[in-house]
């Protein structure tokens, strides 16, 4: 089944844009938050999926999807193609007036101004290199610390393998990594956290698998909750669980955990790639395999 679509921006596109019918049907799509990425630069939004009419498959992208054009320049007559990779992303190619993508035309625009220039400039002896850089805005939503517990309800046993968890339910690839966002409207560059694991067999076959403790202090509650995670396959509520031991704080997803490594196959010695797209009470991350 053909996972891409094309648009062509005209008619009322600025504010949302519809997905095709047939699309959202094939593939049994429903409101959600989505990622865009501009295959050229690699750049990511955040752009929710609404439904408009009572008609289930009359899907739009709606809320964000203005910045997404603000910001990539889109103009009326553009030609989009979108492919869906099956974990709530879509890889965009955008292409002009010219019929090539715009990456190319604006290649195409720096070099003619850059031969202007030097024929212009013709005694001046060295170019003049300009670097920008963007802050990176980190949106950590820490909540209220006094209203954060610890569950220390486990037994001796737990506790006796605790301190050998870390080496058997998961390798940490990469301990946490921020990719730069567009979010939704009103917002400027924000984070996408992300965490790597190698599975080792148990956490790929039983129960639970460690987080990164890392990762876990700077964008998770400290307190038991549920977690969306989705991948190919579908969503799951997998629950967080954190641990206090002798002032040293562990995490590690826990019920739900073994369904949603059965279901989605994962193997001992593959390496998943954890991507959080939501914070707060329930977070979400989306899980792909690497």
């Amino acid at each position: 089944m053909s996972r891409y679509f094309f648009r062509v921006l005209i008619g009322e596109w600025k504010t949302k844009l519809r997905i095709p019918r047939l699309f959202v049907f094939s593939f049994s799509l429903t409101p959600r938050t989505v990622i865009l990425i501009n295959g050229s630069s690699k750049n990511l939004w955040k752009v929710d999926m609404e439904q408009v009419e009572k008609d289930p498959t009359e899907l739009y992208f709606r809320k964000g999807w203005s910045r997404f054009v603000r910001e990539n320049d889109l103009m009326a007559a553009d030609f989009l193609i979108f492919k869906f990779d099956g974990n709530s992303t879509f890889k965009v190619v955008i292409c002009g007036k010219s019929a090539c993508e715009k990456m190319l035309e604006s290649q195409a625009r720096t070099q003619t101004n850059q031969k202007k220039n030097v024929g212009e400039n013709r005694k001046a002896k060295d170019p003049i290199l300009v670097e920008i850089k963007e802050e990176k805005l980190d949106l950590v939503d820490s909540g209220n610390s006094s209203e954060e517990t610890w569950d220390e309800t486990w037994d001796e046993k737990e506790e006796d393998e605790e301190e050998d968890e870390q080496q058997e339910y998961g390798d940490i690839n990469s301990g946490p990594r921020d990719t730069i966002m567009n979010t939704g409207e009103g917002s400027s560059l924000a984070i996408i956290p992300s965490f790597k694991i190698k599975l080792q067999l148990a956490s790929a076959k039983r129960g639970v698998m460690c987080i990164p403790t890392d990762f876990f202090k700077k964008y998770m509650r400290r307190k038991k909750h549920e977690v969306e995670m989705e991948t190919v396959k579908g969503v799951w509520k997998v629950t967080s669980l954190p641990h206090l031991k002798r002032g040293q704080m562990f995490a590690r997803f826990s019920r739900g955990w073994s369904g949603f490594a059965r279901r989605n196959r994962f193997q001992a010695g593959e390496t998943l790639l954890f991507r959080m797209i939501q914070r707060g009470d329930r977070p979400k991350f989306i899980v792909s395999k690497e």
